[in-house]
């Protein structure tokens, strides 16, 4: 009886997505110089919708990034919210190919952020207790090798609980983080994430001052 309980609470996890998945999140991507002067905070929306079912259940997404506010050292910038759309191809397991950055001027600067807040499942059963890696491979326009280690602290009502940290490896002044992560069991989307990273800077700064970034969701 034991070891069918161990099957039941710990099953494979698997980012659904499917032709209705329709999934938003509240976004906030803060970058603090460490002399503490210059703080940049950009608030978000991110929907995520299918747009192509593909085999074994991966899909291609359309992604829409609506900023809705900026605050600048204190103090808060009201603007009219700007969408702008990109997409990408992802596995249930997480994995994401075909990336396109919004647009700027640092764009394979903000990619190596944001693979930072991509979950990743192992190809077993996960529960509390478990952990993983996962090694991601240097892309050709530029993103760095990495790797994610995962780890789930606790599981209750459905949501997996946990931490994770984040290394690039082979390239100068690697970016590191550490983060937390809450993801549902029913589907495998994140409910909530968040993570500091090191050795950063914020994309577009001509100085590159260093800065600790911050980074969070929290799901719609």
């Amino acid at each position: 009886m034991l070891t069918l309980a161990l099957v039941i609470a710990q099953s494979q996890m698997r980012i659904v997505m499917d032709a209705q998945t329709v999934v938003a999140f509240d976004v906030r991507q803060v970058y603090k110089t460490l002399d503490g002067i210059e703080t940049t905070e950009f608030v978000e929306q991110w929907r995520y919708s299918v747009t192509e079912t593909l085999n074994g259940g991966a899909a291609k997404l359309k992604v829409e990034r609506t900023l809705t506010k900026m605050i600048v050292d204190g103090t808060a910038i009201i603007m009219k919210p700007e969408t702008s759309e990109t997409s990408e191809d992802r596995s249930p397991a997480g994995d994401v190919r075909n990336r396109k950055p919004v647009e700027t001027l640092d764009s394979v600067y903000e990619l190596r952020l944001l693979r930072i807040a991509d979950v990743s499942y192992p190809g077993v059963a996960v529960g509390a207790g478990s952990a993983w890696q996962k090694a991601f491979e240097a892309t050709d326009y530029g993103v760095p090798a990495g790797t994610a280690t995962w780890l789930v602290e606790s599981e209750a009502d459905g949501m997996l609980k946990g931490t994770f940290t984040y290394v690039e490896k082979d390239v100068p002044n690697p970016i590191t983080a550490e983060g937390t992560f809450t993801v549902s069991r029913k589907d495998g989307w994140p409910q909530e994430l968040a993570f500091n990273a090191i050795n950063t800077y914020q994309p577009g700064d001509e100085e590159k001052l260093p800065t600790l970034f911050e980074f969070s969701l929290k799901r719609r």
